[in-house]
């Protein structure tokens, strides 16, 4: 029998652990309590992708992405964790914005509010 070689998403997620993080502005933290995380067309960069939840190995990371978004920059940032067994892994995959990178991560799909820890 073969032996399947394990995704990159899958190597990066054995290596960092179950966590993942996920930053946004407080503006949207009403919508997201109500409807999840990615249910909403609103879109901080011109080439993120509809229907994507962008998620990173490490909450520095994820505020960096947060800090350089096209919004006023006077809006809080807020800093999700989600645990990666609450996520469906068939919708999850390498973030194919940055080329070469093993530490963000596309999540095809809404991500509950039930699922989010909010740490920042």
């Amino acid at each position: 029998m073969l032996k399947r070689s394990m995704t990159l998403v899958e190597k990066a997620l054995k290596l960092y652990e179950t966590k993942l993080y996920h930053a946004t502005l407080e503006p949207y933290l009403d919508g997201i309590k109500k409807s999840g995380l990615g249910n909403s067309p609103t879109k901080n960069y011109p080439d993120s992708k509809d229907d994507v939840v962008y998620l990173a190995s490490d909450p520095e990371e994820a505020i960096s992405y947060a800090e350089v978004a096209e919004t006023p920059e006077e809006y809080k940032i807020i800093v999700f964790e989600i645990d990666v067994n609450d996520l469906d892994s068939s919708k999850l995959s390498a973030d194919r914005n940055v080329i070469g990178g093993k530490t963000t991560f596309e999540y095809k799909g809404v991500i509950p509010f039930t699922a989010l820890k909010e740490i920042r």
